[in-house]
């Protein structure tokens, strides 16, 4: 009788290794990770921008939002890349412009990220002004975005940023 309760408490250990060892883990991500259920909220809209609130990992450097327009039935993306060089906007000179060589997924809690409805039109090139670096540089324009608009943002699970969630919020229907 002894050596039964011993051979079945054994059992019981055993299977219970093996249940815990195989389900409690997603398959998608590594033991030990960490993970969050992000969030992300739409604070405000006003005439020409948006603000967002976002809690989650990101991939920094990366991490901003998208802007699409309807056209017919269609989202297509709003272009709002600059360059990260030297350029003329709206008649400015940037000429500090920073560009970021460091990637990593970070987490991020109350971290707001607002969105202009524009694009940037690329009207050609122009000279530096003085005491810049010699050269011809790109002139941009803003251009306003309307009618119907959708961001869309990226948002991660986990802190390799492997598990992705898009939050989309649609504007002006």
């Amino acid at each position: 009788m002894k050596t039964s309760v011993i051979r079945l408490a054994r059992t019981v250990v055993i299977l219970t290794i093996l249940v815990a060892g195989t389900g409690c883990r997603s398959p998608e991500i590594e033991p030990g990770r960490h993970r969050v259920t992000p969030e992300v909220k739409l604070v405000s809209v006003e005439n020409d921008r948006a603000k967002l609130d976002v809690y989650g990992y990101i991939i920094e450097c990366v991490a901003e939002p998208t802007l699409f327009a309807q056209d017919n039935d269609k989202w297509m993306r709003v272009e709002q890349f600059l360059p990260f060089e030297l350029f003329y906007l709206d008649g400015e000179w940037f000429g500090a412009w920073g560009a970021c060589d460091a990637l990593g997924c970070d987490l991020v809690t109350g971290f707001q990220r607002e969105v202009r409805f524009v694009r940037y039109e690329q009207l050609g090139e122009q000279g530096a002004p003085e005491a810049e670096p010699d050269g011809r540089y790109p002139v941009y324009r803003t251009v306003p975005v309307t009618g119907t608009l959708m961001i869309a943002m990226d948002v991660y699970e986990d802190d390799r940023c492997q598990l992705k969630r898009t939050f989309e919020f649609i504007i002006g229907e």
